[in-house]
C-alpha cells in the first residue's frame, strides 16, 4: 500500500509539473525576455491544474519534495508568504536538507521577517547570497515591499558581512521603506 501510495504522490507530483510548465512557458515571449518576471507571470495565470496535482500530491505523502517546492515557488510569486513559510516547514520537519529545500526555505523565512534563521539554513549553499539580493530587487523592492527587502538585504549581511552591494541595497530599502 505504502509503494502505491509513493508511485501516485509522484505520479501527481509529475503532472502538476508539466501542467506548471505549460501554463508559464505558454506566456513566455523569447523576443521579450525582459517584459515580465516569472512572479508577474505567476500572478496573472491560472495554475489551478498544477496547484491540484501538487495538492493529490501531497495527500499520498506528505514529504513529497517536489509538490512542496513548487507550490513555495507559486505561493511566493503570488504574495501568499505565510502559505509559502508552511509548506516549506513541512518540507523541512520531513528531513528535507537538499539545497532547493534549503533556498525555499529560506525565501519563505525572509518573506516572514526572520532574516537570521533564513541565514542560517542557507549559510554555505552555493548562489545563495546572490539568489536573496536578485529577489531583494526584483520580488520586493520592484514591487515596493520595502520591508521585506530590507529583510532580504539583511540576511545577505549575515552571510556577507563585507558586501557592498547588500550594504547600499539594505540602506536604499531603508529609505524607501522611511519614506513611505
Amino acid at each position: 500500500f505504502l509503494f502505491n501510495q509513493e508511485i501516485l504522490s509522484s505520479w501527481n507530483s509529475n503532472i502538476g509539473a508539466i501542467n506548471q510548465t505549460r501554463a508559464e512557458l505558454a506566456y513566455y515571449d523569447p523576443k521579450n525576455f525582459t517584459k515580465s518576471t516569472i512572479d508577474q507571470i505567476r500572478r496573472s495565470i491560472d495554475l489551478s491544474q498544477a496547484e491540484n496535482g501538487f495538492n493529490q500530491a501531497l495527500i499520498n505523502n506528505t514529504a513529497n519534495a517536489t509538490a512542496l517546492h513548487r507550490l513555495t515557488q507559486i505561493k511566493m510569486s503570488r504574495r501568499e508568504f505565510s502559505l509559502a513559510l508552511e509548506h516549506m516547514q513541512a518540507a523541512w520537519d520531513s528531513g528535507h536538507r537538499d539545497d532547493v529545500t534549503r533556498l525555499l526555505f529560506s525565501d519563505a523565512l525572509v518573506a516572514d521577517g526572520q532574516p537570521s534563521p533564513a541565514a542560517g539554513v542557507v549559510r554555505n549553499v552555493p548562489r545563495a547570497e546572490g539568489r536573496l539580493m536578485y529577489q531583494a530587487w526584483y520580488r520586493y523592492r520592484q514591487d515596493q515591499d520595502y520591508q521585506r527587502a530590507v529583510y532580504a538585504w539583511q540576511t545577505v549581511m549575515l552571510l556577507n558581512p563585507d558586501s557592498a552591494n547588500a550594504k547600499r541595497g539594505l540602506e536604499d530599502a531603508q529609505k524607501r521603506l522611511n519614506q513611505q
